[in-house]
């Protein structure tokens, strides 16, 4: 991640508070906060080593796409509606159906085809 430039002991310090942040999945904020460090000195001493070339410029590490792969929603099978119609005849549906569909069941019981 890093060039091979000569650090302070406080910015070695950051440096390591700011990859493990970065690895717990968390804010320099929330990390400095969960582990009692100032956050201010952690981002002055990452935007020091930004500057001098130590670290990545931030933006060449941002705005890069990532493969994103889009899936059909699960499938329930919870029964959301239930119909008992005449004769004992049980219609259980996995989604709403179509409100004119449910208007002609209630019309006539042969008009649901």
């Amino acid at each position: 991640m890093m060039n091979n430039v000569e650090m302070t002991e406080l910015q070695r310090r950051s440096l390591e508070h700011f990859e493990r942040s970065r690895r717990e999945g968390l804010s320099i904020k929330a990390y400095a906060l969960a582990h009692g460090i100032p956050a201010q000195q952690i981002y002055d001493a990452v935007a020091r080593l930004r500057r001098r070339g130590a670290l990545p410029d931030r933006a060449s590490t941002s705005g890069k796409f990532l493969a994103v792969k889009i899936a059909p929603p699960p499938i329930s099978t919870a029964v959301v509606c239930r119909m008992l119609m005449p004769g004992g005849l049980v219609i259980e549906c996995l989604q709403w159906p179509p409100r004119n569909w449910l208007e002609s069941l209630a019309r006539t019981p042969d008009a649901a085809t």
